[in-house]
């Protein structure tokens, strides 16, 4: 991850933004300038001119092969997935990279990236399943929240057991079961404090009947889960056996303490 002052502030913007309800129009901008301020990042270090740091310093010494792959990654996805906010994309690709150099993914490393990106109402496709070699949209999907979380759109997150709401951040993908909700797959929170209590909390993937184009027309939203990513019935069997296949999940919203202290997407350097 590359500590550069102005991605710092445009990620603490952001954080502002999503507490202070003016998200819609702001984020937009802040998102466009997180997009030029991480294109820096992949230049040379003496490309950053008098405006930026010198060759030789910290920054330089940081700006590590994998950070141009994650943003090299991540304009690639954000091409074939449009409607995924930039931010999310990159930040995604980040949190990868990041626990590819930290060998954090116990169980191997990833060959798809499932995105969820829940600052997109729960009326819009905001799944979006990435073949890591191919950079094919492999899913694009309508995916449900924890009932406590927000009603279409989500607002509250928590890794806090019962409390029936979705939480934010990377996850590696586990096994394959059947139980309650038919067939599943458990899913291992990598961010302590923000979703490491997962397995424990029983947060999987599962289909579920409230995740259909029928409820959404019924009742101008999908339904609700209990905090897990619930997917369409007719899809969850395929899907899940994707996924199976040490997937890397990142769940994105510009929530403020996330953002600031994930060790995966820097924000913890601001």
């Amino acid at each position: 991850m590359i500590d550069h002052p102005s991605r710092r502030r445009v990620l603490r913007t952001l954080a502002g933004l999503a507490l202070g309800g003016a998200l819609p129009s702001a984020f937009a901008r802040s998102e466009a300038a997180f997009k030029q301020t991480s294109a820096l990042s992949t230049l040379p270090c003496a490309a950053h001119g008098a405006g930026g740091v010198q060759a030789g310093s910290e920054f330089c010494s940081n700006a590590s092969s994998s950070a141009a792959a994650a943003n090299k990654l991540a304009l690639s996805l954000a091409a074939k997935a449009p409607n995924a906010s930039m931010l999310a994309v990159q930040l995604a690709t980040e949190a990868l990279e990041r626990a590819r150099a930290d060998k954090a993914l116990p169980g191997g490393d990833p060959r798809v990236l499932a995105l969820v990106d829940f600052s997109l109402p729960s009326t819009a496709k905001r799944l979006w399943v990435f073949d890591l070699n191919s950079h094919d949209v492999l899913f694009e999907e309508w995916v449900a929240h924890g009932r406590n979380t927000g009603d279409n759109f989500a607002r509250e997150f928590s890794n806090r057991p019962e409390s029936h709401m979705s939480s934010l951040g990377a996850y590696q993908a586990g096994e394959i079961y059947t139980g309650k909700n038919g067939y599943s797959l458990r899913l291992h929170g990598l961010e302590p404090g923000f979703n490491d209590l997962a397995f424990d909390r029983a947060i999987v993937i599962h289909g579920a009947p409230y995740v259909s184009a029928e409820t959404i027309r019924s009742q101008g939203r999908l339904g609700r889960s209990f905090g897990c990513p619930a997917v369409r019935v007719p899809v969850a069997r395929p899907l899940i056996d994707t996924l199976a296949k040490q997937a890397f999940l990142f769940n994105f919203y510009p929530q403020r303490d996330w953002m600031e202290h994930s060790a995966l997407i820097g924000g913890h350097q601001a």
